[in-house]
């Protein structure tokens, strides 16, 4: 491993490149330097004219005498797929097979184009409910493949490839207060948002608008002296080119137009910045929606906005958010646990935030490698995840059942004629004992017909199910069946024979939740013979066999 690396960013507009050590909680700053994109070689991630761009850092590399020969990437991209997801607690060892074994629920999408990697946020070990919450990603090989073929260029050595996301937390949960922190870093074409719970990441997301997009809208109604992006960003982070709040007073509006250089006035200033502050609404929606969203799900409110990134340093931002959520925003100026290794490395306050995420990516990076064991498991796999549902049909008629709702059907109805019975006649207490006595026999019939219904009429249908559709090499060994679950104990050839039988099983109709928490794979001695053992789980579609019920009688 090597003892540092060059960390390097990668942006639209600027590109970021940090010397650091690597994989250190406490991490050295060697040297960093900061230089323009050349144009028309990066778009949400991808890299364009390669060898352009490996000119340009080659040449910034050797002017700041950096000779490290290790590199990581952090990407940002919207074409990065990210889920958060729980599994029940196994061995280190065998989540990349759990995840194979249900990638395509996580990922509906073709995954041989995709490389998936994963990190492990939390340990839940609540006492009636153990398991683990991973955070899912998936990158498109091309997108991994560029930044490769980038390195080679460079004559450097990949040691790993992160995600923003994952960057950006790795070096915020050191500086977290103990409370809840929301996080919003505005980028040049994405905003990510992270929610920070006691150091532990417990939501992420990203919005498609950026610092690019806010100048666009500059651009875009006419703010005078915004002709360019340069010229539109420059003066976002001079001035306030929008209102503080969405329902600005006039008040407002005159104080501010007051604040306006006189050489501006003659333009429409107010138009513009309506326009403007317009084109913000998207982004603080979202933010909105996930605040709202997180408060659902954990029954707790974020204590403080913390607002970093390009974006930090837009005039009139943190006021906006701040009249919008109601929460305390402020931003964040110093990397607590970061050094600096020379003395000459002289930053101003704030400065050592815009290296935030190169200096996140050395210290535990996700790491894409195209082709991984993941991909190498599912790839056979995915041949049978096609999108079809067999469509059968469930006979369930059973006496009891029938005779239960033909008597059903009969209090139902006599139900009605008492109601209308109740409206013409003078005797109303006779005909409501009546009907109570009527809609007693109805709650009772319904309870009998609820009584009546077992999932396990199904057997015989079910282990003609089997039959039919588990691949030949696969054996049955053992099959435990209550009235709610199913436990298949199975053997087979090969893992590849193992995912298919999984999904053959999800075609099932009648049965959901189907799952498995590993593959075992051996050798049987004496023999070349592979065997691969796993059990699978499953439970009865109620909701499905009632309506087969209700429908065939």
């Amino acid at each position: 491993m090597p003892r540092r690396v060059i960390s390097i960013e990668i942006g639209l507009h600027k590109t970021k490149i940090v010397e650091v050590s690597f994989k250190k909680k406490n991490p050295h700053i060697y040297h960093c330097i900061t230089f323009a994109t050349p144009e028309h070689v990066y778009e949400d991630g991808y890299i364009g004219d390669k060898n352009r761009l490996a000119s340009v850092i080659k040449e910034k590399l050797q002017e700041a005498r950096i000779k490290t020969n290790q590199v990581v990437f952090a990407i940002s991209s919207t074409k990065i797929a990210t889920r958060e997801v729980t599994i029940p607690p196994v061995k280190d060892r065998q989540i990349p097979e759990i995840i194979a074994a249900n990638a395509t629920e996580y990922f509906p999408v073709d995954l041989s184009e995709y490389t998936i990697s994963h990190r492990v946020l939390e340990k839940i070990t609540d006492k009636e409910d153990k398991k683990l919450r991973l955070y899912l990603l998936a990158a498109p090989n091309n997108l991994i493949k560029s930044y490769y073929e980038l390195a080679d260029l460079l004559g450097l050595t990949v040691v790993a490839i992160d995600y923003v996301g994952n960057s950006t937390y790795q070096m915020l949960k050191e500086q977290m207060p103990l409370g809840t922190s929301l996080v919003i870093q505005i980028n040049e074409q994405a905003t990510l948002i992270s929610i920070i719970e006691k150091n532990t990441l417990k939501l992420q997301r990203t919005i498609t608008y950026g610092t690019v997009d806010l100048a666009q809208a500059a651009i875009n109604y006419d703010y005078p002296g915004a002709k360019t992006e340069a010229e539109a960003l420059q003066l976002l982070y001079d001035r306030e080119l929008f209102y503080t709040r969405f329902d600005a007073s006039y008040e407002e509006v005159a104080v501010a137009m007051e604040l306006v250089p006189e050489d501006e006035v003659g333009g429409n200033i107010n138009y513009a910045k309506r326009e403007i502050t317009d084109s913000l609404r998207y982004f603080i929606s979202n933010i909105l929606r996930m605040l709202n969203y997180y408060s659902s799900i954990s029954k707790k409110r974020v204590d403080t906005i913390y607002l970093i990134g390009d974006g930090a340093k837009i005039a009139g931002m943190k006021e906006l958010l701040y009249s919008e959520t109601g929460l305390k925003v402020q931003g964040m100026n110093q990397l607590a646990p970061v050094t600096l290794y020379h003395k000459s490395l002289d930053l101003q306050p704030g400065q050592l935030m815009d290296y935030l995420v190169g200096i996140g990516a050395s210290i535990d990076p996700i790491n894409f490698i195209p082709g991984s064991d993941l991909h190498g498991i599912n790839k056979y796999s995915l041949i049978y995840n096609t999108s079809f549902i067999l469509i059968g049909s469930v006979i369930i008629g059973i006496i009891f059942i029938g005779a239960g709702f033909i008597k059903y059907r009969v209090a139902y109805k006599q139900n009605a004629i008492l109601k209308n019975e109740i409206e013409s006649r003078a005797d109303i207490n006779e005909l409501y004992d009546e009907y109570q006595e009527v809609l007693a026999l109805f709650h009772h019939l319904q309870k009998l017909h609820s009584t009546t219904s077992n999932p396990n009429e199904n057997l015989i249908e079910l282990l003609v199910e089997l039959e039919t559709k588990l691949p030949k090499k696969t054996t049955v060994k053992t099959m435990n069946i209550t009235s709610k679950d199913i436990t298949l104990s199975l053997e087979t050839d090969s893992k590849e024979t193992a995912a298919f039988a999984l999904q053959q099983l999800k075609t099932i109709p009648y049965i959901t939740a189907v799952y498995t928490n590993g593959i075992n794979d051996g050798t049987i001695r004496g023999n070349d013979v592979g065997s691969v053992t796993f059990v699978i789980t499953a439970e009865y579609d109620m909701e499905f066999l009632q309506e087969e019920s209700n429908g065939d009688n």
